[in-house]
């Protein structure tokens, strides 16, 4: 089997969508899918070419944006309103149901100190059997070749705190932790990572 990364394309979001549920992520995977439809994000899949005529798999992504602000504009004028009206408050549905459901209502914007310092963001998301094969690293990589050839020098992302396999991974390959008291924020300067590939040869 062949495995690559390609740029994404709308046409992957309903994949994507099943890696989110699939990882547990299932209240996320609409916040995911915007990166692959709107003019300013940036979206790169990991396929894999299962051959003998079969259809591509993919396993995994990496999506974001460059100007976080920009986004976050374009996304509330052409994303949410959507969601906001086929998924209102005050609609059935489990707890996570309702908190997304909120969330699509009053998106979260980015605190000015974490823009200030990275202007741009990720998120990444790997199925369990293309973890640990050095594939997220090279997705990073891929987002960090198309961040700076827009100028830019680092970006930023959340994490889940639960979820310290995450934290551990992204610290070893050069985030620092921003402090923020809205959730736990990390930051990434390309120059720091350029370090951390030659150590690892990459």
């Amino acid at each position: 089997m062949d495995w690559s990364i390609r740029e994404g394309t709308a046409e992957d979001a309903p994949a994507v969508s099943k890696i989110c549920l699939s990882t547990g992520n299932a209240g996320k995977s609409p916040l995911a899918e915007p990166y692959f439809r709107l003019s300013s994000t940036f979206a790169y899949v990991l396929q894999v070419d299962v051959g003998k005529g079969g259809p591509e798999r993919i396993l995994g992504y990496i999506c974001g944006a460059v100007d976080t602000r920009k986004y976050e504009e374009e996304a509330g004028e052409k994303w949410w309103p959507g969601l906001r009206d086929k998924y209102p408050v005050g609609g059935k549905g489990t707890e996570r149901d309702i908190e997304v459901c909120r969330a699509f209502a009053r998106p979260t914007l980015t605190p000015d100190a974490v823009v200030a310092a990275y202007p741009a963001h990720m998120h990444v998301n790997l199925l369990p059997e293309a973890q640990r094969k050095g594939w997220g690293r090279r997705l990073i990589d891929k987002a960090a070749e198309h961040i700076r050839r827009f100028g830019g020098r680092g970006v930023h992302l959340m994490i889940d705190p639960n979820n310290d396999e995450a934290r551990q991974f992204y610290k070893r390959i050069g985030f620092v932790v921003i402090p923020e008291p809205s959730g736990e924020c990390y930051g990434l300067d390309f120059e720091r990572l350029g370090r951390v590939n030659s150590v690892l040869g990459s």
